[in-house]
């Protein structure tokens, strides 16, 4: 048997969605349903992704970052008197 590189994987499901099977936003809430599907490397990230959007760590990190980032210039950029 000669297989297409076009060809899924065996066991692979197909995630090519029609136009008209989209109702809702790009960014809209994602349901999340425990199943026996398994996730892209991509899915995986964008799902963790969400989790710390939605627990407000990433602003937290934002803030400490741009501290670090302040504290940083200070010390190694002293201003010439």
């Amino acid at each position: 048997m000669e297989v297409s590189p076009n060809d899924p994987a065996p066991g692979a499901t197909s995630v090519r969605l029609r136009k008209r099977s989209i109702r809702g936003r790009v960014k809209a809430v994602l349901p999340i349903q425990f199943t026996q599907e398994k996730l892209t490397a991509h899915a995986g990230l964008e799902l963790f992704r969400r989790f710390l959007e939605g627990s407000g760590i990433t602003k937290q990190l934002e803030s400490v970052g741009a501290e670090l980032d302040a504290e940083h210039r200070r010390r190694h950029n002293p201003t010439r008197t």
